[in-house]
């Protein structure tokens, strides 16, 4: 059995389009091979590129988780600052006093301590300052609110 063997060239005419991948027909008529392929450095360039990405996109993801820890606890510190203010204020004006508790005494274990400083400015006012505490990234945080409570009756 005799096959049919294709030719190895074939005319291809300026304008019509090649079936054979990597030919291109030049303007005078004549074929040209291109190089389609990729080298080693393009692959070395884009792993590079590419790992350099990830590794920063990742770094900044723990960055971002550990400013939102750090946003949690200054939340909650606020809110047991607003929360003591409120009792003060709702308090007898002569019953207003500085004191302390601790972390645990408020139901919070992660808070040190909360403070209340009161000082007498006038004979009927009082600058009440209520400061929570904690420990955070080896360091001591805080979180005040101060207001003036007047005698006013």
């Amino acid at each position: 059995m005799v096959r049919n063997k294709l030719p190895l060239t074939t005319f291809v005419f300026e304008g019509t389009p090649t079936a054979t991948p990597g030919v291109v027909v030049g303007r005078d008529g004549v074929k040209m091979l291109t190089k389609s392929g990729v080298t080693l450095i393009e692959l070395v360039v884009g792993f590079v590129l590419l790992t350099g990405g990830s590794t920063i996109l990742i770094h900044m993801m723990s960055i971002g988780m550990l400013a939102d820890s750090g946003m949690e606890q200054s939340i909650i510190a606020m809110n047991l600052a607003n929360e003591r203010m409120e009792e003060i204020k709702n308090t007898a004006f002569a019953s207003i006093s500085s004191g302390s508790e601790t972390g645990s005494s408020i139901g919070f274990s992660t808070f040190d301590s909360r403070v209340v400083t009161v000082t007498n400015t006038a004979a009927d006012l009082k600058d009440v300052k209520v400061e929570v505490l904690w420990t955070q990234k080896g360091g001591q945080q805080a979180m005040a609110v101060e207001t003036y409570v007047a005698d006013y009756l």
